[in-house]
């Protein structure tokens, strides 16, 4: 009978060979096998994957054939694409050295089997980093507070360091949203999930309104959590970070407003109109707003309008709008009288015109 070997042991002509633990990406898996036959008949050296198919795995070992002593080189380049180790990660080979064509037409061989165990690639993890955009919003370590009608603007962006021998894909998820109410309108753009390459960037943005604040809670926590998650090879690996965005409405207090009682609309661009918000800041710096505190507008009590009367009841103006303006056209010099109405609150006084 002709006789097979391996170069993997010292042991001639074993049966069973350890052919090792391997990592996908790590140098090809190589050795070599012998045939040997004391009779002048030609023998060939053969392989078979023992319940896999080896032309399926990368795998090279050239069928020879030739008389007396003959040997093949083994090649196994470990590439990610055929392999499913959560299904499979042991493999087993089949060795042969065969002599067919012996005087008597007789089958006779020689067999090893050599068995390799594959363990997925080395894999560094990915980082996913969440930078505020809005620097009107109060910002803290991983959490923001806010209000209500402020935009929030949250950058997200996932890298990661393996580049050989295949540059990961990364996958940026919004995975969880833990709250006692709920999150609509917000945008993570371009699309759920964002993939690309390392650096892979996308956004969070949401303006959130009072539709927000429900049996009379005005105070919102929402919990977010994402993830970035790689592609790579048999052993994907993710970093997963929470934010925490608190979301306010607005205190209304009149407890300061105090508005101004008398202008001057001559055109000296000195107290030229009545208004109680909205002002710029004087020469010195100070702002005019915060001595009139017109009561802000939240959820439950907004400005919703202010009438200008004169001392006989005809109304002189009228606005909408909290930052209204009143010059005082075709009014003469005396006193005028307004009606502020909020939701839930009415103020009523009066203002000076004096020329």
């Amino acid at each position: 009978d002709p006789v097979i070997d391996t170069d993997l042991t010292p042991v001639f002509s074993e049966r069973l060979a350890d052919g090792g633990i391997h990592r996908i990406y790590d140098n090809a898996i190589q050795f070599k096998l012998f045939g040997t036959d004391t009779d002048p008949y030609p023998i060939s050296l053969v392989a078979e994957g023992i319940d896999f198919d080896m032309s399926e795995f990368n795998i090279t070992f050239p069928e020879v054939t030739g008389t007396t002593a003959i040997q093949s080189p083994f090649s196994w380049t470990l590439n990610c694409e055929p392999f499913k180790l959560a299904e499979k990660d042991t493999f087993a080979i089949r060795f042969m050295v065969i002599d067919r064509n012996n005087k008597c037409k007789i089958y006779q061989a020689d067999t090893v089997e050599v068995g390799f165990k594959i363990l997925p690639p080395l894999n560094k993890k990915p980082s996913l980093v969440i930078a505020n955009l809005n620097p009107t919003t109060n910002d803290g370590l991983g959490a923001l507070t806010t209000f209500w009608n402020k935009p929030i603007e949250l950058l997200l962006t996932g890298t990661d360091a393996d580049v050989n021998p295949v540059q990961d894909n990364l996958t940026i998820e919004l995975v969880d949203i833990e709250s006692d109410n709920s999150l609509q309108g917000f945008s993570f753009a371009p699309a759920l999930p964002v993939t690309s390459v390392s650096p892979v960037s996308t956004k969070f943005s949401w303006l959130p309104d009072c539709s927000i604040f429900t049996n009379n809670i005005f105070n919102n926590t929402y919990k977010l959590t994402f993830r970035v998650v790689d592609d790579h090879c048999e052993s994907s690996d993710a970093d997963t970070v929470g934010y925490v965005v608190i979301v306010k409405d607005y205190v209304s207090t009149d407890e300061n407003f105090i508005p101004p009682n008398v202008i001057t609309p001559n055109t000296d661009e000195f107290n030229d109109f009545f208004a109680l918000d909205g002002l710029d800041l004087r020469g010195n710096g100070s702002d005019p707003n915060d001595d009139i505190n017109l009561p802000l507008d939240n959820c439950t009590n907004r400005f919703e309008f202010i009438n200008i009367y004169n001392r006989w009841g005809k109304l002189m103006y009228t606005s909408s709008n909290r930052f209204f303006r009143w010059y005082a056209p075709g009014a003469g010099a005396g006193v005028y009288y307004y009606f502020l109405k909020f939701t839930q609150e009415e103020y009523k006084g009066s203002v000076l015109v004096r020329y």
